[in-house]
């Protein structure tokens, strides 16, 4: 975590296209640098004048310390690929009790499992661009109690 990746392409290729673009320092180089927030798998195709390209993806995993939990303060439900889902990067979570309010106080999100993601949804329907309010409650597997609660706006 907070570290750069380099990340090669190795081919006889003239393009490249990578994705997705966020966390690297170019979308359509052979060599670049990666710096995740979250674990991310990138894929890139490589091409050149004749009709061929080839696929390939490489996962950079991004740990978390254990007791440090990050909840994105956005994201953008609107299926371009790319910070589709509310995800909470944590690590060592023993208990966990997560909820999220419309700003008339419904709840719109709530889990018991931290590795459940919200899209943006309620009641099958999709929301509105908003600011939401959530509320967190969790023990970490060492003991310690962590108490979260701020802001999460859902654009598109």
């Amino acid at each position: 975590k907070g570290n750069e990746i380099a990340l090669f392409a190795k081919s006889n290729s003239t393009s490249y296209s990578w994705s997705p673009a966020e966390g690297l320092s170019c979308t359509n180089c052979a060599s670049l640098f990666s710096s995740p927030s979250i674990t991310t798998t990138y894929y890139v195709i490589t091409g050149s004048s004749n009709p061929c390209f080839i696929t390939d993806s490489v996962t950079i995993y991004v740990i978390t310390p254990c007791g440090e939990i990050m909840i994105p303060n956005a994201f953008s439900p609107n299926n371009d690929g790319i910070n589709d889902v509310l995800a909470i990067n944590q690590n060592c979570i023993e208990q966990f009790d997560f909820k999220i309010y419309d700003r008339w106080g419904n709840k719109v999100f709530e889990s018991q499992n931290a590795n459940e993601t919200w899209n943006g949804t309620y009641q099958n329907k999709t929301m509105n661009p908003a600011v939401f309010v959530y509320s967190l409650t969790s023990t970490m597997q060492t003991g310690q109690s962590i108490t979260k609660k701020g802001n999460i706006s859902l654009i598109k």
